[in-house]
């Protein structure tokens, strides 16, 4: 049997209007040096717009915080949706070890830098360096409802879920399934 569970939606209504302000900031930075210190005011005005529209489709296309899906097998936690998606055996998790945490708090499992991924207002993904000094392999959309799992020999886990609590008892329930005495 297969649980699905969408990552969790962002409480912060601030995300649209940031991204749209970091693509319109660039679009006006290279309008202005373009038309004040080389004075082209139809090719900045040009460059600008394009800027802003390439800007404003890659902010969009890299934010794939409405399509990532965690997917409980008997077997496996398979993430998908975005490109650093995997597919986890459940055998490599420590669930005993495995709670709900508010990252947005200075808490040993927050985000500290980023090694590789995506980093945009609102959403994280890849692999991230935490403040106690591990490893994690993070889908995070929503700071205050994080899943961390941890991981027998990997980075662990921070998971933004729809439903955590649900979520995690998806997992033990999968984990003790598989190893409970088989029915004859």
């Amino acid at each position: 049997m297969t649980h699905r569970f969408l990552i969790a939606r962002s409480e912060d209504k601030n995300q649209v209007i940031f991204r749209e302000s970091i693509a319109l900031g660039g679009a006006l930075l290279s309008f202005g040096c373009l038309f004040f210190f080389a004075h082209l005011f139809r090719f900045g005005l040009i460059f600008g717009i394009g800027l802003y529209l390439i800007s404003s489709f890659l902010l969009r296309f890299f934010d794939r915080s409405k399509k990532v899906v965690y997917e409980i097998t008997p077997t496996h936690l398979a993430i998908k949706g975005d490109m650093f998606g995997d597919t986890i055996a459940l055998s490599s998790l420590k669930l005993n070890e495995m709670c709900l945490i508010d990252i947005s708090r200075k808490v040993p499992q927050s985000l500290r830098w980023k090694l590789w991924g995506t980093g945009l207002p609102g959403y994280y993904s890849g692999e991230y360096a935490l403040r106690g000094g591990e490893r994690a392999l993070v889908f995070i959309s929503d700071k205050k409802r994080t899943v961390y799992i941890p991981r027998i020999g990997a980075e662990s886990l921070l998971l933004s879920v729809d439903n955590p609590d649900l979520f995690m008892l998806a997992l033990r329930s999968q984990l003790e399934l598989q190893h409970s005495p088989k029915l004859a």
